[in-house]
């Protein structure tokens, strides 16, 4: 620990040091400029606890300088969110007993912060995620990653896991009612205890089916075959690790069960069991590009209003309702179903969230008959702000600064804000430290909505925060520089 020990002699000349004024020998006293240490223990990632569950945390720290309450406990709820109290300043017992939230949540993290009597501060994470309760996958995730504020060492992991399907992989045959082994090889520096999930397709175009989920890494798994006659059958396996990167691989071809009825030129492609009408068979994926909304600084729409979605999609065999549309309102966040199962209309309404949202991306699925599939997305993130904030005319009715984006950035990000009268505007960025690094804006602005850049070449990596002053109105966001 860095500790100053001090005693002044202070001889009083003609000009006075206006911080500080010694008129005799001090006092011994201490400088503490040395951050406490502290370590995350438990839980620590890939764990699985129940909604509402007492789980015991542990941690270890030290300083020389702690009070007698240094530490404070935060939760993060899922990828990408701000950290919130989870409990007041406490002591160093170094456990704790903590209740969990009494809902389903997915990738779940836990922040001890410690902070000494001269204010000097440190904090530790949860190495990875762990989840409460049995939540429910409701679609695909944006990979995207924030980190929403300085930590100590941190693992970032956007790699998705390698992983293959070895048997069966097609040409086999197997009895109804067979119990055979699936084997497979995975691999990835983060998975969790059970990282695997496998699924089961019966026939041509059908959806597969989970047959075995939260399955450990043993590269094999013996499973029982359904008491049926079916020519095509294939398998699916799905690794994903504690960052939710995933990797997914199918049998190369199909595999049959049961008693199947096979002519002298049937091949492993397809099986002809008499003579047929005409049969087609369709393995394409079906032609699809998402028009609007495509993202883009320019792009905002207000909370209530349509979303006018367009896109162009062809397939010959589409059937009556093909399309489907997802949103994603955050970075990070799932993709959720906001239109099922909507005719190929190339023009779609979707209401947009009453709510101010600075990162909102757009997601759109075509299927045909067969079960081929296409997916694409808004190129960049579109924003939508609260319908509040404005009135019948799009004239601002109250002050409000909007999310920056992009945030994280490098080295640009822009800041759009809205005025309800003239007034004069104070727009400052300060760093961790507090100290004011860059004046963005410093006039009298007349009521309207407005867009200013920082642009953050000469700075370092790190948190920065931005402060619009507007008479008796403050606000406030973070911004993460990383380069």
């Amino acid at each position: 620990m860095k500790q100053l020990i001090c005693i002044f002699t202070i001889i009083i000349l003609s000009a006075q040091d206006s911080t500080l004024t010694l008129w005799h020998d001090s006092e011994q006293f201490t400088i503490d400029s040395q951050d406490p240490n502290i370590t995350w223990e438990y839980p620590n990632g890939s764990e699985q606890f129940d909604t509402g569950e007492t789980i015991s945390a542990t941690w270890s720290a030290s300083d020389n300088s702690f009070t007698e309450t240094p530490i404070q406990i935060f939760i993060s709820p899922t990828i990408g969110s701000e950290f919130t109290e989870l409990t007041e300043f406490i002591e160093n017992t170094q456990t704790m007993n903590l209740s969990l939230p009494d809902e389903d949540l997915k990738y779940v993290q836990l922040k001890a912060t410690a902070v000494d009597s001269f204010g000097n501060i440190s904090s530790d994470y949860s190495d990875g995620y762990f989840t409460i309760g049995n939540p429910i996958t409701p679609g695909t995730q944006d990979s995207t990653l924030v980190l929403v504020e300085p930590s100590n060492t941190t693992i970032i992991d956007s790699k998705n896991p390698v992983v293959e399907l070895n048997t069966p992989n097609g040409g086999e045959q197997f009895e109804s009612e067979e119990t055979i082994t699936v084997e497979w090889t995975a691999t990835d520096d983060q998975f969790g205890e059970t990282p695997i999930e496998i699924s089961q397709s019966l026939g041509i175009g059908s959806e597969f089916n989970l047959a075995f989920e939260s399955v450990e890494n043993t590269g094999n798994i013996n499973s029982t075959l359904p008491n049926i006659n079916e020519p095509f059958s294939r398998f699916k396996i799905t690794a994903t690790d504690i960052f939710g990167n995933y990797s997914t691989d199918y049998s190369d071809g199909y595999f049959s069960i049961g008693e199947i009825e096979t002519s002298d030129n049937s091949d492993t492609s397809m099986v002809v069991l008499n003579t047929s009408n005409t049969t087609t068979i369709d393995s394409q994926n079906p032609i699809l590009e998402l028009y609007t909304p495509n993202g883009g600084s320019d792009e905002i729409f207000y909370g209530g209003s349509d979303i006018n979605v367009t896109w162009y999609a062809s397939d010959n065999s589409f059937g009556e309702s093909p399309i489907s549309l997802k949103l994603a309102n955050f970075i990070g966040e799932w993709f959720l179903d906001v239109a099922v199962d909507i005719p190929n209309t190339e023009d779609y309404n979707i209401l947009a969230p009453d709510t101010t949202l600075g990162f909102v991306r757009m997601r759109i699925t075509a299927i045909d008959d067969f079960g081929n599939i296409t997916m694409d997305e808004s190129d960049d993130y579109f924003q939508v702000i609260e319908s509040g904030l404005f009135n019948e005319d799009n004239h601002p009715i109250e002050f409000s600064l909007s999310p920056a984006y992009p945030n994280p950035f490098n080295p640009l990000t822009t800041l759009d804000y809205a005025l309800p009268f003239e007034t004069n505007v104070n727009i400052v960025i300060y760093d961790i430290q507090g100290r004011k690094v860059a004046q963005l804006v410093n006039n009298i602005q007349t009521m309207g909505t407005y867009s200013v850049t920082w642009n953050a070449g000469n700075q370092h990596s790190g948190m920065y925060f931005v402060k619009m002053i507007t008479g008796n109105v403050v606000k406030t966001q973070k911004l993460m520089l990383i380069k």
